[in-house]
């Protein structure tokens, strides 16, 4: 991994490793395992970290922690308190959507020094702050985002310009997460996409022909060419048996091959 320079900006082995995390998130079919490589990543880059990412309700006994830099296991009363995310309680809406915040900017250098999570944090990781960011774009439902605990009392040079250069990519993958899930099919209907042989992506595209889009916006959504687009839509059309949008659609509701669409019909 290479070294940040002397005035604290990221090398461009960190930029390429950026480049390279980000073609596998758009390559990935399962949105459970975006997180998990965000996280891996993060840790690698920025070793003797921890990460924690919430996509649900920012409490005690809600949210995924996805990596973790120790073996040893955190007790539940540490884990429920790192969840918790103090100082960025209230459902995480201390944290704005923009620049990353440190956790003793928000609570006040003594008042964190004094904390539960920081006393947890140093006993399990030797970490001595917290980077908090948002990357759900102030939308509607719970806030996303992560905390990145840092090495040094206010993050060190390093930790603070990774996360920011990380933060414009990680509301880019979020956006994907969200299109996946949207995208992925129950197990039954995977189960029949697989027997008229659709890959996974091929089954995105299904859903998102059935929403009437184009295939620009398609490609878009899924973070691929017009080309492509056309290409899984042949690939769908020979596997179904079918000629046309229309009848792609009907033949795939029938068989039980598009999941249920939410009202707005939009992510």
């Amino acid at each position: 991994m290479g070294e940040p320079t002397a005035s604290g900006a990221l090398s461009a082995r960190d930029d390429a490793r950026m480049l390279d995390l980000t073609a596998q998130v758009l390559l990935a079919d399962d949105p459970e395992e975006v997180w998990a490589r965000v996280g891996r990543e993060i840790m690698s880059a920025l070793p003797g970290t921890a990460v924690l990412c919430k996509d649900d309700d920012w409490t005690a006994t809600t949210g995924r922690v996805l990596a973790w830099p120790v073996a040893r296991r955190p007790t539940a009363a540490q884990l429920a308190c790192i969840r918790g995310g103090y100082p960025f309680a209230d459902a995480g809406q201390a944290i704005p959507d923009g620049r990353p915040l440190l956790a003793s900017g928000v609570a006040g250098r003594g008042p964190w020094d004094e904390s539960e999570m920081r006393e947890v944090t140093r006993a399990l990781f030797g970490t001595q702050d917290v980077l908090a960011l948002r990357y759900d774009g102030g939308g509607p439902g719970p806030v996303r985002g992560m905390l990145v605990h840092c090495s040094e009392p206010g993050g060190s040079v390093r930790e603070r310009a990774y996360v920011a250069r990380m933060h414009p990519l990680l509301r880019g993958m979020d956006s994907h997460v969200r299109l996946l899930r949207r995208c992925r099919p129950a197990p039954a209907v995977r189960a029949g996409a697989g027997g008229y042989g659709l890959t996974p992506r091929e089954t995105a595209v299904l859903v998102l022909l059935a929403e009437a889009l184009p295939a620009a916006a398609i490609g878009r959504r899924l973070c691929v060419s017009v080309r492509t687009v056309h290409k899984h839509t042949e690939n769908i059309y020979r596997k179904l048996g079918t000629r046309d949008r229309l009848a792609t659609v009907l033949r795939a509701q029938a068989a039980g091959l598009l999941p249920a669409l939410p009202a707005s019909g939009r992510i």
